[in-house]
């Protein structure tokens, strides 16, 4: 919710430190958000733009649906998981491999 709310040019920045440092904020903390301040923070959002969307509950709830329609039509149980071509790809892959999918 919060990488969404966020300009379209700082979107994947968040999400690469997000992921680096989920071990931190997702299991290191019992307030998860008092957690995501900082990063967020970090990639220039305001706190009442992130108060914001922290409580966007049309976005949440939009997010979960997206998920819970993947998981129910394709399967998907990892993350990363990639539907190309109305086929079905699980995990992570090197640059190389997942360009050759795209046919790039």
């Amino acid at each position: 919710m919060v990488a969404r709310s966020l300009p379209p040019e700082r979107y994947e920045p968040f999400v690469v430190t997000l992921f680096a440092s989920q071990a931190k904020w997702a299991y290191g903390s019992k307030d998860i958000a008092a957690a995501l301040w900082l990063p967020a923070s970090e990639a220039g959002m305001d706190r009442s733009r992130f108060d914001k969307a922290v409580a966007d509950k049309h976005l949440r709830d939009w997010i979960v649906s997206r998920a819970m329609d993947a998981q129910t039509r394709w399967n998907v149980d990892a993350t990363p998981g990639f539907v190309i071509d109305g086929k079905l790809y699980e995990g992570a892959m090197s640059a190389d491999a997942f360009s050759k999918l795209l046919g790039s």
